[in-house]
Order: C-alpha cells, then structure tokens, then sequence
C-alpha cells in the first residue's frame, strides 16, 4: 500500500507501520478509548507523564509550536496526527485550555511501550545478551539503577532535550521481567530491540484510529 505522507512538524515522525494490515482497528473501549469515551482523557491537572494527544484541528507546526509554548515536550509524532508528549511535572497557567483543545489525550499502557518483535522474542532461541535501547524523558540515577535490579547492563546513553537513549543488553532468560519492570516506569516510553527505535507500537497507534 502507498505510504502515508505525514504533515510538516518539526516533532521527528515516528516510522509508519510497513504495511496497513499491521494496524488493528479494534472498536471504541475502554482498552482503545475514543475520542467520546471518558477513559480516553486525562485530566488538566495530569503532570510530570507521558501521553499521546490529538488535536482536533490536525498535525502541524502550529499545533506542535502551541504545546511547546506552555511547556509541553512533544517527543514524537504518532500515526495518525497525534504527538506523543511529556507533561511538565507543573503544569503552566496556559495548559489546560491547550489541553482542552484536544480530543484525545491518553496514558500510554506499559505495555504499548515495547516493540512486537521484542516482546514477542522467544528467549530459548537467543543465544547471547539481548540487546536493547530504553527511550525516556530523562536519563538518571533512579533509572540506572531499576535497569540494573531489573537484570540490565547499560552499554551507552544519549542525551537531547527534555529525552534519552540508554542502550541495554539483557540475558534472555531475564528479558520478560527486565521489559514489565522497565516499561512500568512513568519516565519511560518505549523499548526497542537493537539498534531499532519505533516510539510507540502499532497497539498504541491504534487509541488514535478507534472510533474513527
């Protein structure tokens, strides 16, 4: 199928799936919300996380611009017209009616942070360490330091604004708890295998399909 052409953004595009037929469009639920289902907003005071928006008037610089100007990190762009963002842990005077111009904006489930084909990895197939690459809003001690309790040895890290790269390797035989542990942290938002970096799986791209 033809590629989908994304709008100008100055937020790096997350890579579109490679084929349509990847993307499930499961009905409006609590587990995918639309954008009518009050699961599927937070409140104006939710600080300090990161969650996907959707504006209803689309993607584009001018959306991007207005959450930058009261504080919002926009760390990506998610298919379809949506950003993935991280709140300031106080939110600005300004937030909420920027907020509130929004018809989606929903956590991210631990479980939507980690690519399919790491999470679905058998581990008596590897042979060695499995190497991954942990993206958070922020690289730090407390983060160091559950990647180690969590079985992970940290080969490299990357700082830009407002987010970093950590790169893991991991025994396979730990992979499973190292991924449930790690993803449940609020400062994380995804985890990939290898070199690799899709910043959401196709799961929670979905939350911005349904009902649509």
């Amino acid at each position: 199928p033809a590629r989908t052409k994304f709008p100008r953004t100055s937020a790096r595009p997350i890579r579109e799936p490679a084929a349509t037929s990847r993307i499930h469009r499961p009905p409006p639920s609590p587990e995918y919300p639309s954008a009518a289902a009050p699961s599927a907003r937070l409140s104006a005071k939710t600080a300090g996380g990161v969650v996907v928006v959707r504006f209803r008037s689309g993607a584009g610089p001018a959306e991007a611009g207005r959450l930058r100007d009261v504080g919002v990190h926009v760390l990506g762009y998610v298919w379809r017209d949506g950003y993935l963002v991280s709140l300031p842990r106080q939110a600005g005077p300004d937030q909420p009616k920027v907020l509130g111009d929004c018809d989606l904006v929903a956590a991210i489930r631990p479980e939507w942070k980690v690519e399919p084909a790491l999470a679905g990895l058998d581990p008596s197939q590897v042979v060695s360490q499995v190497p991954v690459v942990v993206h958070s809003t922020g690289i730090t001690d407390s983060l160091r330091s559950a990647i180690g309790a969590a079985g992970g040895v940290v080969t490299g890290e990357r700082v830009r604004p407002y987010a970093g790269r950590l790169g893991v390797v991991v025994p396979p035989a730990l992979l499973s708890g190292f991924l449930k542990s790690v993803s449940g942290r609020d400062d994380v938002y995804a985890i990939a295998g290898g070199g690799g970096a899709h910043l959401l799986n196709d799961n929670a791209s979905a939350i911005l399909q349904s009902g649509s």
